[in-house]
């Protein structure tokens, strides 16, 4: 099994346009346009690392190719382990040979798998060598974790694990894991678990990052 796609968050609101309706917890997006400039204008841009590739045909637009080796992009976004708030993470994601998707989901064999301080938990079949639209929400308030994958979800009492240091995208500080394939649109909600519901707005209309008047 490859590497991990880990996220850590600091805490800071903005607004956003979202499907017509206002949500405070936007901190970063990251469409890949730009290299891996951060859209929502917090600051919280990218360090690609050790060669990973830019300008191949993403998504939407250009994204990065990880090479499954040395890969990543280091993001200055730490979290407090200690007192994780709700959260939502999630990407387009291509994986190789076998490979990882956002916050701590990876494509454990055939099937997409969750990270949670309990184990892995394995759920829907990953298909190699598609776009995959991918994430997971972690709600404080009731004690679950989601795993929205292409219009399906999961849902389960549990806490997401992040590990620990900064954020990389497509590798996990201190493992010698990393992700082989192609991210596009990664997002990060703070504070905020979203919805299947909203999920599937974000998969079919994506996000516009524009503050509000």
């Amino acid at each position: 099994m490859s590497g991990r796609f880990y996220l850590f968050i600091v805490i800071v609101a903005s607004w956003i346009t979202f499907s017509g309706t206002a949500h405070a917890s936007l901190m970063a997006y990251y469409p890949f346009e730009d290299f891996a400039r951060d859209a929502t204008g917090h600051g919280y841009d990218g360090a690609p690392k050790n060669g990973v590739t830019h300008g191949i045909q993403g998504h939407s637009g250009s994204a990065y190719w990880f090479d499954g080796i040395d890969d990543y992009i280091e993001l200055p976004i730490v979290i407090d382990q200690n007192d994780l708030p709700s959260i939502t993470i999630g990407a387009w994601v291509k994986f190789g040979i076998e490979s990882t998707s956002p916050q701590g989901v990876n494509s454990s064999g055939a099937h997409w798998s969750l990270m949670t301080r309990g184990g892995i938990i394995p759920t829907f079949l990953a298909q190699q060598g598609r776009w995959t639209f991918v994430a997971a929400a972690y709600d404080k308030l009731t004690g679950t974790v989601t795993l929205y994958v292409d219009g399906k979800s999961m849902t389960f009492p549990g806490v997401l694990d992040l590990g620990p240091g900064p954020m990389r995208l497509g590798a996990r500080e201190g493992l010698s894991t990393h992700f082989l394939g192609a991210m596009d649109d990664v997002f990060i909600f703070i504070d905020e678990a979203l919805t299947p519901e909203e999920l599937d707005k974000i998969r079919t209309q994506g996000i516009n990052p524009m503050p509000l008047p």
